[in-house]
């Protein structure tokens, strides 16, 4: 197992499994010439680059990972590698490490190649709340936290900034020690059916302001019907705020 920690130490441990010859070396002993410790040395070295890329994309800060090279035990029949191995991955970059894969070859007339996967354990700082919030709730920072998980196998999308959740509505009840998943967040309604609102509108560069009655629920951004209470017209509008509302147009 080879273990990392963003700006942290690394770490090394053995480890084997049936039908699989796992070998784990320290960077001292990555000039060894067998094979199995020529592609654990390649492959441990360029999973971790694809890795530490997608954080930085990603903007991951603490994060740390646990990798485990699976090497076919027939490797250790192949003819040691005189030139450099190379390893390649289907994709362009890596965007998930739930499956891994590295085809690595040794060039030449003499060379060989083989498939190598890859379990990569990989711990982030996520959002998950610290108490149970109900269904309908407005989430504010006192009930948020970051708590590293490891999200080589998790579904969804993972949430790794708290200004990602704050002022979101739970569409679920969420519970401690499970990342909160932006498919369980909305947007909070800012105006409801019959309320009293700020309709504006625009013309010529002058806004003008009047009271109306919305007739549907509203979330910032959605477009609504509200009745204007001066002319009793209805007009459409798009919500902007808590209260207000604005004229697609002239109508």
């Amino acid at each position: 197992m080879f273990s990392h920690r963003s700006g942290g130490k690394v770490t090394f441990r053995c480890l084997c499994v049936a039908f699989f010859a796992c070998l784990f070396v320290a960077p001292a002993q990555a000039t060894a010439k067998g094979p199995r410790a020529q592609i654990n040395a390649l492959v441990l070295s360029t999973a971790g680059k694809d890795i530490d890329k997608m954080a930085q994309k990603k903007g991951w800060k603490d994060y740390h990972y646990k990798l485990n090279v699976f090497i076919p035990s027939y490797a250790a029949t192949e003819t040691p590698c005189g030139s450099a191995l190379k390893a390649t991955r289907s994709g362009a970059e890596l965007v998930s490490v739930n499956r891994i894969s590295y085809d690595v070859s040794c060039p030449g007339s003499q060379g060989w190649h083989l498939s190598v996967p890859v379990h990569a354990d990989l711990y982030v700082p996520v959002v998950m709340v610290n108490g149970v919030v109900e269904r309908g709730e407005v989430l504010d920072e006192s009930q948020l936290v970051l708590k590293s998980y490891n999200i080589s196998n998790a579904h969804g999308d993972l949430l790794t900034r708290l200004d990602q959740v704050l002022g979101l509505t739970s569409k679920r009840t969420l519970r401690p020690g499970k990342p909160v998943i932006a498919s369980q967040l909305e947007m909070p309604e800012l105006v409801k059916r019959d309320q009293s609102v700020m309709l504006q509108s625009q013309l010529g560069g002058i806004t003008a302001q009047t009271a109306a009655i919305a007739m549907k629920n509203g979330r910032k951004g959605d477009t609504i019907k509200v009745r204007n209470e001066s002319s009793q017209r209805i007009v459409s509008a798009i919500v902007i705020d808590q209260g207000v509302v604005k004229t697609l147009n002239s109508e």
